[in-house]
């Protein structure tokens, strides 16, 4: 079994759902997160408790640890969120385009 090195995190889609996961600075870090789950590769800020966000990409995954290492990979990438789907009311809309509506195009 993993241990956790995330924190809690709270991301917001364009329709104001809001997505419940775990984010990730340390390249090494572990995950106790598995199945399917969304991905934000991320250069993120924590300023006066708020967190901001520069998105990368974010996609859909059902393999966290290969996102895990895609992110100890990455030296432009500072964040890495995971967003698991047994945490998402109604699994089958498409919440990744939500998220890159609010965090991509805008």
């Amino acid at each position: 079994m993993f241990s956790e090195s995330g924190q809690d995190i709270r991301l917001s889609g364009e329709t104001g759902e809001e997505y419940e996961g775990k984010i990730y600075s340390d390249k090494n870090g572990t995950s106790s997160l598995s199945g399917k789950a969304i991905a934000c590769l991320s250069n993120s800020t924590l300023e006066n408790g708020n967190w901001h966000h520069s998105m990368n990409s974010i996609y859909n995954t059902e393999n966290i640890t290969e996102v895990l290492e895609h992110f100890r990979n990455r030296d432009d990438i500072s964040h890495l969120i995971l967003l698991p789907y047994e945490a998402i009311p109604n699994p089958n809309k498409d919440h990744v385009d939500n998220l890159i509506r609010y965090h991509l195009h805008r």
